[in-house]
């Protein structure tokens, strides 16, 4: 039996040429540990307009647990979501902040988005960050066929949480992630990484359960380092992370790359465990290559939501040949992986596209959802 969170590690590729730059991708995964659960208290609330079908089926899959219901009006007993909602995200994640916190146990949101529209990133990533350091979670749970995934997944992913489409109404879907939620075996984990001097630091992404874009680490000579808000463990969890790596021309050698440390607590005592991801720099590297299979596939995943994240953001710049460019990219990437259907799909929205200067909002929401499960 595992007491401990279990930190592993790999490069990609694990050998490069030496003398010459070099792109590596270095991933970086916690396994939970087994145990007995932590106590954690669940809040419910919904952003207006909701779904009714949605909501109904999160009630049913919170029934049996303790549920608080977070209103404009105040808080109360019990999961009903029938009452009045939040006007705005913000509004609903502010709440959830001034509820009392005093030796309280660990807190969680689910929050359950119904509209389209989209509010400004600094306000929601601001509160999200601030729900992670006090080591609580909230996850956002989207009901709107048309809505920002790309910004709901950086809530999510800051705030310690996952993101969910719900279209429809699915509670195995809620069930599973409430399983995660109250198995919980250690709490405030966090991922301490350290980039060596040399090294330049791309984006990161969080790969695994599925690919979130958390953005380009601003590092100097003096700090090299990295910190990441795992969140929650639940019995049976593996979440995992992706960092671009560029190395400059090096003769041939081995050269640390990453210092990794997972710190968490476990009761009253306070856990470490650490990895190092070293490359080596060969004169002849196809001679002994080395490709982290799990890896290279977490890659090709990471690099397409990446590519949905540039179309997104340059489709609400008003950028129309970026979002173009952008859907050509997207395009031969699926069309290397061999995934001929979602290649048609992507065809018909850059056609659309270019005929109306429009992209059909829940058509990109669904090929992405679509991609992440590649």
């Amino acid at each position: 039996m595992s007491v401990s969170p279990r930190l592993t590690g790999a490069l990609t590729p694990g050998v490069v040429r030496s003398g010459q730059p070099s792109l590596v991708h270095g991933w970086v995964a916690v396994d939970a540990p087994d145990g007995p659960p932590l106590p954690i208290d669940l809040y419910i609330a919904h952003v207006e307009p909701h779904t009714s079908a949605v909501c109904a089926a999160l009630e049913a899959s919170v029934q049996g647990l303790s549920v608080t219901t977070l209103t404009p009006d105040g808080p109360r007993a019990g999961a009903r979501l029938s009452g009045r909602g939040f006007g705005s995200l913000n509004a609903a994640l502010r709440a959830f902040l001034n509820r009392p916190a005093e030796d309280a146990p660990p807190a969680h949101l689910l929050l359950v988005v119904g509209g389209a529209g989209l509010e400004a990133p600094e306000p929601l990533l601001d509160a999200a960050g601030a729900i992670a350091e006090r080591a609580w979670g909230v996850d956002v749970i989207a009901s709107h066929p048309a809505v920002e995934l790309s910004l709901l997944g950086q809530v999510a992913a800051v705030g310690r949480g996952e993101l969910m489409m719900q279209e429809r109404p699915s509670e195995p879907a809620f069930a599973a992630r409430l399983v995660e939620l109250s198995t919980q075996a250690v709490s405030g984990p966090l991922l301490d990484v350290t980039v060596a001097p040399g090294i330049e630091a791309g984006r990161i992404f969080r790969a695994e359960p599925v690919p979130v874009l958390l953005g380009v680490p601003r590092l100097t000579d003096a700090d090299r380092r990295i910190i990441l808000d795992v969140g929650p463990l639940g019995r049976g969890t593996r979440l995992s992370w992706l960092f671009d790596l560029q190395v400059t021309p090096r003769p041939a050698g081995h050269y640390r790359l990453l210092d990794v440390s997972l710190r968490f607590r476990r009761g009253q005592r306070v856990g470490l465990e650490r990895l190092e991801l070293s490359l080596v720099m060969a004169d002849t590297p196809w001679q002994h290559r080395e490709v982290h299979a799990p890896t290279a596939d977490l890659r090709d995943r990471a690099e397409l939501v990446g590519e949905c994240e540039n179309i997104s953001g340059a489709f609400h710049r008003g950028d129309g040949r970026r979002v173009a460019v952008g859907l050509s990219g997207l395009i031969r990437r699926l069309g290397a992986l061999g995934q001929d259907t979602l290649v048609e799909r992507a065809f018909a929205l850059r056609l659309a596209f270019l005929r109306s200067g429009s992209l059909d909002r829940a058509g990109f929401n669904r090929l992405r959802r679509a991609v992440e499960r590649i």
